[in-house]
């Protein structure tokens, strides 16, 4: 069965294919490190330091600013906590499909290595 599917392969087609999983793994790396920077980035904070440059008229804008933050807090804090689940929602998603694609990898290697044999 497998010389029936190796023969129905052109050879460039093969060789083709095997430059793909060469990418793949080479892009392996970049997913992995886009992966951390959004699971470091993945919770969304509500409230940032406030602060002003203005030497005379900083100090009313942050007061302002504050009363401001407190009249929107019931506003603006279940919208960052929601975004917050989905992110984090997302990213598990997006490591099972990684997992995925790993299995599969290694599938197609084993099945390689055992076409290859015969």
């Amino acid at each position: 069965m497998y010389d029936k599917i190796k023969n129905n392969i052109p050879h460039m087609e093969q060789v083709m294919l095997l430059s793909e999983l060469e990418n793949v793994q080479d892009s392996a790396a970049e997913l992995k490190y886009a992966l951390e920077y959004l699971i470091k980035n993945s919770t969304i904070e509500a409230y940032r330091p406030l602060g002003s440059n203005k030497k005379i008229i900083g100090p009313i804008l942050v007061f302002f600013r504050k009363i401001l933050r407190r009249m929107f807090k019931f506003y603006v804090e279940p919208i960052t906590t929601d975004i917050s689940n989905y992110n984090l929602h997302l990213l598990h998603v997006i490591e099972l499909l990684i997992q995925a694609i790993n299995d599969r990898d290694k599938e197609i290697k084993r099945l390689q290595l055992e076409i290859n044999k015969d």
